[in-house]
């Protein structure tokens, strides 16, 4: 850049290289749009810009009329605002302090603050209005987070002031309105220094009253008259047991009281040594009533009194007997025992609570998996194991009560036989019929069996016969025996065909527990089965006329009916009835014979599941339940024309009833079934499968 003179007015400076040093003596004016300077400028007199002037680093300047910054402002040593309006849109910071008086502020910028667990004092002015200095006072706290204002004191009506805890109530009184119409319940437990003036009614508990002593019975209790007290003992007398005497007609004495049930007549009464009743005879002279020694002899008086027509005392004394008597003079009948206990009188078991009456003492209940923590001696009723139980000490143990004799109750039925399987057959036979159970006929109208005690721990045999089976053209065949111990009862007897042939064909029933039917036969027809001890005979068959049939199987309860020329077969002889199992069921009739063709009516077994004949032309015989053993039923012709066999007889039963204390183990080839029924066990047995099953029983 070329040099120019001081004197030249304008300087332009264009395309310069380096570094240009302007020097003016007087003012240095540059028109320029901008003006950058990297290093130092000094100015000796003033700097006028009309336009912005930009400082990167510290302006540093004196004696400034006026700043408008729009940073941060620093001074020295003080900032002097003199007039007019400051606004300080950010923070002051004064190292030295700022002085001067400022203008009242009428706004100023608060920040919420609701949570901080801190202590905050609240600020405050020394006047209502005007200039005034803001203080704060340490006794005046606030803590947002608990939202907890704190003074020394409060004063006012509090009468907005809610969730007022009750026990900061120090003093004053709650007035009346301020309660409830009605108070909750209080049990009062925790309520201390109770004034007992102030109760005014109710009772106060024995353990409320401390143990009184000479000094405090000396002078402090007031004066007792004694002349409203009502019920008070006889002095030293022990209570009086009353009880109140009638009579049922002139048969019994009656009581009530004492425990004893007014509807018994003549009880046992039980008195205690030393113990003073009060026996009131409400039937005046018609029953005097009187102890005595024996009932034959004179009056006992000892600790007696009073009179026998109203009312007598009795204390029985130390050496009173363990029995007496009371009885109406008038009626010898009207009597009853008396058993003086307690105090070790004479023939006395020390120790021995004896109950009276027909009730019951009750004993707590549970199960085994309820059972309390044990004491030595506790006693309870298990509901599990339905016995009673008693803790040893270390465990709880059942007790078996005493079941007594093993009284074992029977019913033995013997196989039924098969009806016959040939022309016009008859009837299978029942098998044998014995029991011994509650007094009910055995089989063939013979009486209950005798009574059979059992041995605990003794094998006892079991046999269940089965029942004959049904042939085609031939006989049927007889059932088996069944057997309990020495109890035998034989099958029933097979039911014949029409005639003898190489089948093996029998017309004539056979022999069994009750015989079975005879076959119908033009020739000569078969005759019945006849019967054992315990069973009926069988029907004979017809041989008149052209609509032969046979006769009818004999049952526990009847013999077969014969069978009739006019087409009809024999029905069956009658079942008999037992309730051994709880219910009454028949069991062993006798199976229906097989009827000519054009007859029309069907022979019946006789019940107890005995199966029925036919009647229609060529058919086989109907089949008898099992475990009845009833006889099957017999056919009307064989298969070689368009018939069939005959019915098979139904397998025999055993059944058992026993006392539920004991327990029965059978062998493995024994089939049964068990219930309860009262306090009794019942098991029917419906197969064995070999000659060696038993039964055995134990506790």
């Amino acid at each position: 850049m070329a040099e120019k003179g001081f004197g030249v007015k304008e300087v332009n400076l264009i395309g310069a290289s380096g570094t240009p040093t302007i020097t003016s003596p007087n003012n240095l004016n540059l028109n320029a749009n901008n003006v950058a300077i990297s290093t130092n400028v000094s100015i000796g007199g003033t700097l006028s810009v009309t336009g912005n002037v930009s400082v990167g680093g510290t302006l540093t300047y004196e004696d400034v009329t006026n700043i408008d910054s729009v940073g941060v402002v620093t001074a020295r040593s003080g900032l002097s605002v003199t007039g007019g309006t400051s606004f300080f849109a950010g923070a002051i910071s004064a190292a030295g302090g700022i002085t001067g008086t400022a203008t009242t502020a009428t706004n100023i910028t608060v920040t919420a603050n609701n949570t901080a667990n801190e202590t905050v004092y609240p600020l405050f002015s020394d006047g209502a209005s005007g200039s005034q200095g803001a203080e704060t006072d340490t006794n005046l706290t606030y803590n947002p987070s608990s939202n907890l204002l704190t003074a020394g004191s409060f004063s006012g009506s509090g009468a907005n002031l809610t969730s007022l805890a009750a026990n900061q109530l120090s003093s004053g009184t709650i007035p009346d309105a301020r309660f409830p119409s009605t108070l909750p319940a209080a049990s009062g437990a925790n309520l201390t220094n109770l004034n007992g003036s102030n109760i005014a009614s109710g009772t106060v508990a024995d353990a409320r009253i401390s143990t009184l002593t000479a000094s405090k019975l000396s002078g402090a209790l007031p004066a007792i008259s004694g002349a409203n007290l009502t019920n008070l003992p006889e002095p030293d007398e022990a209570p009086v047991v009353d009880f109140t005497v009638t009579a049922n007609g002139s048969s019994a004495y009656r009581f009530s009281g004492g425990g004893i049930d007014s509807t018994e007549d003549d009880p046992t009464l039980y008195l205690i040594r030393g113990q003073k009743y009060r026996f009131n005879n409400t039937t005046g002279s018609s029953h005097p009533f009187q102890f005595r020694l024996t009932t034959g002899g004179s009056a006992y008086t000892a600790g007696v009194s009073g009179d026998q027509n109203g009312v007598q005392y009795f204390v029985p004394e130390q050496n009173a007997p363990s029995k007496l008597y009371y009885i109406c003079t008038l009626h010898s009948n009207m009597v009853g025992t008396i058993y003086i206990q307690g105090s070790n009188g004479p023939n006395e078991n020390v120790g021995v609570t004896t109950f009276g009456g027909t009730s019951h003492i009750s004993l707590p209940s549970g199960t085994t998996a309820q059972r309390p923590t044990g004491t030595a001696g506790m006693m309870r009723y298990n509901s599990t194991e339905n016995k009673m139980e008693f803790y040893n000490g270390s465990e709880w143990k059942l007790l078996k009560a005493e079941i007594g004799p093993l009284n074992l109750y029977y019913l033995v039925i013997g196989g039924g036989g098969a009806g016959g399987g040939d022309f016009r057959s008859g009837g299978g036979g029942a098998g044998a019929y014995r029991t011994n159970w509650n007094n009910e006929n055995q089989g063939g109208g013979q009486s209950s069996g005798s009574s059979k005690v059992g041995t605990a721990g003794v094998a006892y045999s079991i046999i269940v016969g089965a029942g004959g089976g049904g042939n085609d053209d031939a006989a049927g065949s007889s059932g088996s025996q069944s057997k309990f111990d020495d109890i035998l009862a034989d099958g029933g007897g097979g039911g014949g065909g029409y005639q003898a042939n190489s089948n093996g064909g029998n017309s004539s029933g056979s022999t069994g527990g009750s015989g079975g039917g005879g076959g119908g036969y033009d020739v000569s027809p078969g005759s019945g089965g006849s019967s054992g001890t315990y069973g009926y005979d069988g029907g004979t068959g017809d041989a008149t006329g052209s609509q032969q049939c046979g006769g009818g199987g004999g049952g526990a309860a009847g013999a077969g009916v014969n069978g009739s020329n006019a087409g009809t077969g024999g029905d069956g002889g009658s079942a008999l009835a037992s309730t051994i199992t709880g219910s009454s069921v028949l069991r062993a009739g006798g199976g229906g014979a097989g009827a000519y063709g054009g007859g029309n009516n069907a022979p019946i077994g006789g019940g107890g599941g005995a199966g029925n004949g036919i009647y229609s032309a060529y058919s086989a015989g109907n089949d008898a339940t099992a475990n009845t053993g009833s006889g099957g039923g017999g056919s009307s012709g064989p298969s070689q024309y368009g018939g069939g066999a005959g019915g098979d007889g139904g397998s025999g039963v055993v059944i058992l009833r026993y006392p539920s204390g004991y327990t029965a183990t059978y062998t493995s080839g024994v089939t049964k079934t068990s219930s309860t029924v009262g306090n009794d066990k019942v098991d029917i047995i419906t197969a064995t499968s070999n000659s060696s099953q038993t039964v055995t029983f134990s506790e």
